[in-house]
């Protein structure tokens, strides 16, 4: 990015992990196979050259590409800005708790995004987008012709993620839950790593007047799915299901206030197949911060890769 001489911000992209996708397609007549690469590049990331600061008065962009010992093309199509609500949670997430210690950058956490338009195709990698179960397309109203819009999740990865620790993106809000009946939310999870298995990982939400003192939190295990499955029920597993009513959350804080249990600690129970903490006297009519992310219970001290998809 360019501002007035030789004053910009500068990304490198390497194969790595700013290539979230890959699909290979047969070209022309002679049906040529040709490499796709969908690539994502978090402009926080970039090194400022020049003395600039901030993104307040970019002009113009640049790109250069190095390295290369004989001619290439390059095709490239929709380069564009893509904004995000969710921002990565850089307070200490580690056994479940959160502290006023901050924990530095993690380069092995990755924030993206995937959706039915651009990765409905399988690579033997990553498991191909596909609705969840009984989801159904919004049309675009705006059109003239009868067009189904776009529909998309949240991806969150993590690689060597150590034994108690947890990694999470977390959106401001302001909502009143008291007149919803449950929480409901879709998760895939899929792993590379054949060290990490079903249940030794988990997805968690936490929702409440902040993520640190006054808080809900629900968690479930994640079960993996087989990447070269396209069925909705197999790529949305519902093992990893979120489905659970606000009067349960609600009934394990009363089960907390009537024992006595000091309200600064983490106060937990088991609700079906999800784990529900409580912390300090968080209130389900004030809404302020969702997070959710992924953790590493603390048990046999390895570390564990995962990716998942919410929804």
């Amino acid at each position: 990015m360019d501002i007035n001489s030789n004053t910009f911000s500068q990304n490198g992209v390497d194969n790595n992990p700013y290539v979230v996708d890959r699909v290979l397609v047969a070209e022309g007549n002679d049906k040529t196979p040709v490499e796709w690469y969908q690539v994502r590049i978090p402009l926080v990331q970039g090194k400022a050259v020049g003395g600039i600061s901030g993104f307040q008065t970019i002009k113009f962009f640049r790109m250069n590409m190095t390295g290369f010992s004989e001619p290439v093309m390059l095709r490239m199509v929709e380069l564009q800005l893509v904004s995000a609500q969710w921002r990565r949670y850089q307070q200490n997430l580690e056994d479940g708790g959160a502290s006023e210690q901050e924990e530095p950058y993690d380069p092995n956490f990755t924030v993206g995004v995937v959706n039915i338009e651009k990765n409905s195709e399988g690579n033997g990698v990553t498991s191909p987008y596909v609705l969840p179960p009984n989801v159904i397309r919004d049309l675009d109203q705006t059109s003239a012709q009868i067009r189904e819009q776009n529909e998309q999740s949240m991806l969150l990865q993590t690689v060597s993620l150590k034994d108690g620790d947890a990694r999470g993106v977390f959106k401001n809000m302001a909502i009143d839950m008291i007149n919803y009946d449950k929480f409901e939310m879709f998760v895939h999870a899929e792993t590379p790593n054949t060290g990490t298995n079903n249940n030794e990982m988990t997805c968690f939400v936490r929702f409440g007047t902040d993520n640190s003192e006054h808080y809900y939190e629900v968690e479930v295990p994640l079960t993996f799915s087989d990447v070269s499955s396209n069925i909705d029920t197999e790529v949305w597993r519902e093992e990893n299901h979120f489905d659970i009513k606000f009067d349960d959350i609600i009934a394990v804080k009363l089960a907390r206030n009537n024992s006595g249990f000091d309200k600064n600690s983490i106060f937990e129970q088991k609700v079906g197949k999800h784990t529900v903490r409580i912390k300090g006297n968080p209130d389900q009519s004030t809404v302020r911060s969702m997070l959710i992310g992924m953790r590493n219970p603390k048990n046999d001290g390895l570390s564990k890769t995962a990716t998942i998809w919410v929804n």
